[in-house]
């Protein structure tokens, strides 16, 4: 059952509930069509649910008064409708849903025109696609991040490593916008780390191989293993 069109009735819509016979007939068709052509299911669950949500907005939402014919029949589907229910999806999901939506339906509506032949016209042809705003990640400023290499001041082999990690994310992230000065935070840095009889035991010389830092422009680190007068015991 999961790669067959009911796969559908795990979403909160319901499977074909709220569709006519005519759509449900469509849709067991087209996803039949998908799994011969090898779609992903993610893929084939995301064009289904699309036509699936086009076909109960006719029904159940539309304020066109002549959406009652396509809420029975895919093929009676015009550009209006198809705009009417992308701003609806704007409206109470996002733009980016939306533009999913558009996207499954152009499959859709293509294979009733291409391979059912039962439409003359797709109603996509001049349907345009939503504009998503472009979201700007904020950048950590100097301030966080003096606080940040605040939290790791010490003398310990994890306090300069992590110091030394932070520079070197903050010297990459000066390098990718091209700033010609590093921030005040991004000084030389320069780690002497003298390690006693006690940490040699918890640092062997092999989780000091692994400990040995990049070297940058900004961030540069030296760990100095310990003399061999410095080793423990045994």
């Amino acid at each position: 059952m999961s790669g067959h069109y009911w796969i559908f009735r795990s979403s909160p819509s319901g499977g074909s509930s709220g569709l006519s016979r005519t759509w449900a007939g469509f849709l067991r068709d087209w996803d039949r069509s998908l799994r011969a052509g090898n779609y992903p299911q993610t893929t084939r669950y995301n064009y289904l649910l699309a036509a699936a949500q086009l076909g109960r907005y006719l029904g159940e939402h539309s304020p066109d008064p002549d959406a009652e014919d396509a809420a029975d029949d895919p093929c009676p589907v015009t550009r209006a409708h198809v705009e009417a229910f992308q701003a609806w999806m704007i409206d109470t999901r996002s733009a980016s849903t939306a533009l999913n939506k558009h996207k499954g339906l152009q499959q859709f509506f293509k294979w009733l025109l291409v391979d059912e032949q039962a439409i003359d016209r797709s109603p996509m042809e001049r349907v345009r696609q939503p504009k998503t705003p472009r979201k700007l990640i904020p950048v950590v400023c100097d301030e966080d991040t003096g606080k940040l290499l605040d939290a790791c001041k010490g003398k310990g082999f994890a306090n300069l490593r992590d110091e030394a990690l932070i520079r070197l994310y903050c010297n990459t992230r000066c390098s990718a916008v091209r700033s010609r000065q590093p921030p005040r935070c991004l000084a030389r840095l320069h780690v002497s780390c003298r390690v006693n009889r006690a940490s040699s035991r918890a640092i062997g010389p092999a989780a000091r191989r692994r400990a040995v830092l990049m070297e940058c422009p900004d961030a540069e680190a030296t760990v100095r293993a310990p003399s061999p007068s410095a080793s423990p015991r045994r």
